[in-house]
């Protein structure tokens, strides 16, 4: 039988967790890492005392200190792939570059490939790339794609480091998974980045339909609804269609209440069996996952109603002279000109374009623009 004491450190062990666990879930770090700490006190191996802790250091940015506990777990819990996980990330923070892509990669082993220990490996691979040089990375890409061979991520990534030039479109599976991942947070990570392509979207729509009412507007890669519910807010008799690869963005855009309807499908999936003609068709940062844009831009003219326009933002390829550009985060930059051309070899009649910032990538800005063509 427990004597008097040890019943009291349960008790009081129990008492914080949950009074930690309740400033953890809003977001209260300071507080929850004090009562964390207390129940290490009393029993140093409670197991979710230090995975909390461990977490709460990492989301309050001290990053020294999470690693410690994250080390610890993972040899406590060798088999818990999201102990790598972090850990990647923390040793990306400190410049360990090495150590972070050996962590990632030792999460997407022991999780036997899930796709969001395989999206952290590829999103390290991506930006380690960019600090350190792709020659850094190639034996990860190489290592990855080996073992990993029929996995969109894995091939998203072996085609943006080893035949950028080949690559005219994102792989599917690839996008699925990262929006899938990063759905719940997705608003705020963008309003970190300053992206605004779905205010400028809505701007330029009610400038070119200030006079028209009750206009069916096709949201193209509509995630979260960002885009629909700038429109909706101008422009509040629309009715709005969204499509979208990513079945919890899609989720978070049926929560807004402003769609008459979401369909699941990729783009160019869904224009091709579509039957209905929309007065207008947008699509906020979704052609920057298109290299060639024939395709595309053909089927959302046929999809268009006479007169119909087409509004979508793009990331403007100021690298080199190449039509469209795989960048090292595997997304695709294009000239105005091409873009253009497209536009007017497909039958789009008046065709505007500005230049604008788009969001940030990083601490860089995006430069790209928004298009406005009617046909």
């Amino acid at each position: 039988m427990l004597n008097i004491k040890q019943k009291f450190h349960n008790f009081m062990i129990n008492h914080w967790l949950k009074v930690a666990n309740n400033f953890y879930s809003v977001h209260n770090y300071d507080r929850a890492i004090k009562f964390y700490g207390k129940i290490l006190y009393l029993d140093n191996k409670n197991y979710a005392a230090n995975c909390n802790l461990a977490t709460a250091y990492f989301l309050n940015n001290d990053y020294q200190k999470a690693q410690t506990y994250f080390e610890y777990l993972q040899k406590a819990d060798s088999q818990n792939p999201w102990w790598q996980t972090y850990l990647s990330q923390i040793y990306q923070k400190q410049k360990s570059y090495r150590k972070a892509l050996n962590a990632a990669w030792s999460s997407v082993k022991i999780s036997h490939g899930a796709g969001e220990h395989q999206v952290n490996l590829a999103y390290a691979l991506y930006e380690i790339a960019e600090i350190k040089g792709v020659d850094f990375i190639l034996d990860m890409v190489q290592k990855f794609y080996q073992n990993y061979p029929d996995s969109g991520v894995a091939q998203q990534c072996y085609n943006t480091f080893f035949h950028p030039q080949k690559t005219a479109i994102c792989n599917s599976e690839y996008i699925e998974k990262i929006f899938d991942i990063f759905a719940p947070e997705f608003e705020t990570t963008l309003n970190r980045l300053h992206y605004n392509s779905p205010q400028m979207i809505a701007h330029y729509l009610a400038a070119v339909c200030h006079n028209r009412s009750n206009l069916q507007v096709l949201d193209l890669g509509c995630g979260t609804g960002m885009c629909g519910a700038n429109i909706k807010q101008i422009m509040p008799q629309t009715v709005l269609w969204g499509v979208d690869i990513s079945s919890q963005m899609l989720v978070e855009a049926g929560a807004k209440k402003i769609y008459n309807q979401l369909v699941k499908n990729d783009i160019i999936s869904y224009l091709k069996i579509s039957k209905f003609q929309f007065d207008v068709i947008v699509a906020s940062d979704v052609l920057t996952y298109f290299g060639v844009l024939d395709e595309v831009i053909a089927l959302v003219f046929s999809r268009l109603k006479k007169n119909g326009i087409f509004i979508f933002t793009i990331s403007q390829n100021n690298l080199n002279r190449q039509s469209y550009f795989l960048t090292l985060s595997s997304r695709f930059v294009h000239r105005f000109s091409y873009v253009e051309k497209t536009l007017k070899k497909v039958g789009f009649s008046h065709i505007e374009n500005h230049k604008k910032i788009i969001r940030k990538e990083g601490k860089k800005d995006v430069n790209g623009g928004i298009f406005v063509a009617v046909k």
